[in-house]
């Protein structure tokens, strides 16, 4: 997903409404403009938006005795966006979503080797010593914050996992409450 069309739909304060929303549950556009507050007209506008940048999308529930119900729903099951700003840094990505179990010892191995490598930092021989041991560390550092990146996308993923195995055995009449 393409980050400046993304952050340009966060952007707006009702757009992050209605995908908070839509992370709760699939909503009608009736519903969703009383929860909002706002015109059917101006809500489809942001829904619209957030279609075209491939956050939300809808579906049609046909009815009993009326007619068809239009629905909206987020997109896609699972979206993680990085923004690291700070003196030096600055990173704006959005991760592939974590499906693989994070190795907490490769992460304890890099932090350990992080440590030891930043003592060399303490007491440097020269300025060339110097800069070759920072831009060893900072890869190292970097490689560390992908191990921890990836960790919080799988944990967000079984979160959401967790939630939705309650979700599904709450409905289930043959469970005693």
């Amino acid at each position: 997903m393409e980050i400046d069309a993304l952050l340009r739909a966060l952007q707006h304060e009702t757009r992050r409404l209605i995908l908070k929303l839509l992370s709760e549950q699939p909503r009608y556009l009736y519903h969703l403009s009383k929860e909002l507050g706002m015109s059917e007209q101006l809500l489809l506008k942001h829904l619209k938006f957030l279609e075209e940048k491939g956050l939300v999308e809808c579906f049609v529930v046909p009815g009993r005795r009326a007619p068809p119900r239009k629905y909206y729903r987020l997109k896609h099951p699972f979206l993680h966006i990085s923004i690291f700003l700070g003196d030096r840094m600055f990173r704006v990505e959005v991760p592939e979503a974590g499906v693989e179990k994070p190795r907490p010892e490769k992460l304890a191995s890099l932090l350990d080797e992080i440590e030891r490598d930043l003592r060399f930092l303490e007491e440097p021989s020269s300025l060339a010593d110097a800069v070759r041991w920072a831009s060893d560390l900072l890869e190292e550092i970097d490689e560390a914050l992908k191990e921890v990146e990836a960790a919080e996308s799988y944990l967000m993923r079984v979160r959401q996992l967790v939630l939705k195995k309650v979700e599904s055995a709450s409905r289930r009449p043959d469970l005693p409450p």
